[in-house]
């Protein structure tokens, strides 16, 4: 046993394992709690148009967007001061990219929903997210090659992976959102959900439903990339005067995600077992 403990107190990128499952389980428990009561609290707790749920609507998934651009800001530090002129050019194809994907997702998927225009939002956030993945640069322009590289290819392969699994998932399980199901709900018709239900038959029930979005209530999209945030962790090892900071980035993140997923509950677009 005593061996167990000290084993959680083991570091990866700074932290301890048994901070990591502190945080997991926190999760788990407004999962189950969510996955009991979705409804109830989602009745109780929900403001149509409050200005904190506004707010991180739009801030909420842009920790992950400006983390997935990073990736073209890091493989550039890490190629920086390569002879080769191919590696150069390279280096700076994708300083410049995936800024720039990352930026216009970002403004089509959540800007849009403020401009009208998308092609203006999307301008928007290629603007938003560039500005961040500036920073991003001067935070991190003296770090190791090789650290700038792994966490490069961990913030690309988490961005990927959380982008492709939220699409996907969303197209199946088409789990009606808090605020429509009170809206179409009666006393006859209740169209509550659970999030393993995975039931198309709702949308197929409404074919002239006008807010597509509004069967895209599992998962959080909201909810997913702002957990990216907890790769932030990965900063102080790319920047000496940060080392031994890990824990502030940790709960930093996780606070954030905390009020993330409260903001997506509190306007109804999302219920708590899919918000945190």
């Amino acid at each position: 046993m005593k061996k167990f403990w000290a084993s959680l107190h083991d570091r990866f990128a700074g932290i301890s394992y048994l901070q990591a499952l502190i945080l997991l389980l926190f999760a788990l428990v407004f999962i189950i709690v969510g996955s009991l009561a979705d409804e109830a609290i989602s009745a109780k707790f929900y403001f149509a148009n409050n200005a904190f749920g506004a707010i991180f609507a739009y801030l909420g998934p842009y920790p992950g967007y400006v983390l997935f651009g990073a990736t073209g800001v890091l493989f550039f530090i890490n190629w920086q001061g390569e002879g080769q002129k191919d590696s150069k050019i390279l280096a700076l194809l994708c300083a410049v990219i995936f800024p720039i994907l990352a930026g216009a997702l970002y403004g089509y998927e959540c800007l849009a929903d403020a401009i009208s225009n998308r092609y203006l939002a999307a301008v928007l956030g290629v603007l938003a997210v560039g500005a961040g993945d500036v920073g991003m640069y001067y935070l991190c322009r003296h770090a190791d090659k090789d650290l700038s590289y792994k966490a490069g290819l961990t913030f690309l392969f988490a961005g990927a992976t959380v982008l492709v699994l939220l699409y996907l998932l969303k197209k199946a399980g088409l789990r009606p959102r808090p605020y429509w199901v009170m809206a179409h709900s009666t006393g006859t018709n209740d169209y509550f959900c659970n999030w393993w239900d995975f039931n198309a038959s709702i949308k197929e029930s409404f074919p002239n439903e006008t807010d597509t979005s509004a069967f895209e209530s599992w998962p959080s999209a909201h909810a997913g990339l702002s957990g990216m945030a907890v790769l932030s962790v990965l900063i102080p090892s790319l920047n000496p005067k940060l080392k031994g900071k890990e824990r502030y980035f940790l709960i930093g993140a996780a606070l954030f995600c905390f009020l993330t997923g409260l903001a997506r509950v509190s306007d109804g677009h999302h219920y708590v077992s899919r918000s945190e």
